[in-house]
């Protein structure tokens, strides 16, 4: 016999996050600089390791961080979780190309398969050409 037992106690779990929990990882009050002025390009940052890499350096004052990745749809929400979450405000408004809002960060999704020569020199041409570099 099988007998199902319900609590009219349950406490409700939040609602899950649409989120992956790895794009939790900011920590919005840090503040460094050992990267200012650099341009980063991290193959992988749509999730992981990648994308808590890819925030760091954003954080750490990088001019520009490229992510690159072969998922589109995860790619772009890496980007704009980093652009929203990722602060630059201690960077002094220097770190953006072609822009002095020190808040503004600099990330930045390109589709490359690092496998594929012409595709990986395609996104160092980007990463240079939107960056300087």
């Amino acid at each position: 016999m099988l007998a199902l037992l319900c609590s009219s106690n349950a406490v409700a779990s939040p609602p899950p996050s649409p989120l992956p929990s790895t794009f939790t990882f900011i920590n919005k009050t840090y503040a460094g600089t050992r990267f200012a002025g650099k341009v980063i390009i991290v193959a992988g940052g749509t999730s992981g390791i990648g994308f808590a890499s890819a925030a760091m350096f954003v954080q750490e004052c990088a001019r520009g961080v490229v992510i690159l990745g072969q998922n589109e749809e995860k790619g772009a929400l890496a980007a704009s979780v980093i652009n929203a979450d990722a602060s630059q405000a201690h960077c002094g408004g220097t770190t953006t190309a072609g822009n002095n809002d020190a808040a503004t960060a600099t990330t930045t999704f390109v589709r490359a398969d690092t496998r594929n020569r012409t595709e990986l020199r395609a996104a160092l041409a980007f990463a240079a050409d939107t960056y300087g570099g």
